[in-house]
Parts: structure tokens; sequence; C-alpha cells
């Protein structure tokens, strides 16, 4: 699986036609040339995610960093990086809530050995720019509305500076 979200990390970065283009205009290959052209790009999941998700062993199976890493050497870092503190037992709840079937890693002992996984790798300076917003404050779930402004409010104080 690692193998295949690096790949599928690379395509999106060097290969993938991005933008609207008239007729007589070369499309747009990868976001890197997006960048280049300073689009703003927002992904959902980068290497962060996949060096928390794919560092928690799974059947036995232990994935080495310094591979996934490897994998993914080469990817331009972001400038912003917006993680989500949800508490495994709220994402479960959420998970439970909202649909019938769960899928491969949703189960919380894996959810906490990500969870974990993600706060240690936020410490690391390595990974750029890390703003955590919090999902639950004063004890309560924010709604999609306070999360959203407080991210809205993080990404436009990185394209201000």
């Amino acid at each position: 699986m690692a193998l295949l979200y690096a790949a599928d990390r690379y395509y999106h970065v060097y290969s993938l036609p991005y933008g609207i283009k008239s007729s007589n205009e070369s499309e747009g290959r990868g976001l890197n040339s997006a960048l280049s052209e300073d689009y703003v790009i927002i992904s959902d999941r980068y290497l962060l995610s996949t060096l928390a998700y794919q560092g928690v062993p799974f059947e036995g199976v232990r994935v080495d960093r310094g591979w996934l890493q490897m994998l993914n050497r080469g990817l331009p870092t972001p400038d912003l990086t917006v993680f989500l503190d949800v508490p495994p037992s709220e994402s479960m709840s959420r998970i439970s809530n909202e649909r019938n079937q769960q899928e491969l890693f949703e189960n919380k002992p894996y959810l906490e050995a990500a969870f974990r996984n993600f706060k240690r790798l936020i410490r690391d300076e390595r990974f750029g720019r890390i703003e955590i917003v919090s999902e639950i404050v004063d004890g309560r779930p924010r709604t999609i509305e306070e999360t959203q402004s407080d991210i809205r409010s993080r990404v436009a104080n990185v394209l201000e500076e």
C-alpha cells in the first residue's frame, strides 16, 4: 500500500493535468508546475498522513519509517499542514453515527496508534509548519462552522506572509 500511495502522490505532483486551459494552450502538468505558477494547492492527505498511518503495524507487518521517507523523497514540502486534532474515540463515534460499515483501518486500536504517530511526527521540525486545530474545545465538539473558520484564519495568515 505504501508503494501505491507514493506512486499516486508522484503522479499528482509531476504528471496529472490540472487547471482549465483553452484548446490552444498547453495543459498544465502536475502540482509542481502549478506551484511554479503560484497556484495555492490544498490537499487532504500528504506525507505526514502516510508516515502516521503506514507506521502502525498491521497484521504483524511493520513498515520502516526510513523506507517510507525514501519513497516520498523529492516531493515538495507543504508551506502549511493543518492537523485536525480529533481524539480516536470521537472519530469512532462519528464513523458509527454516519455509516453502517467501517473501512479496513477504522478501528479504535489502529486509530489510537496512528494518532500517537501523528503527535510524535508533529514535534519533528522536518515536516514544516504544522497548525493544530482542536476539534474538542471545553469538552464539547466544535461545529463545522467553528472548525472551518479556524482553518480559514490559519490559512489566511500563511497566504498573507
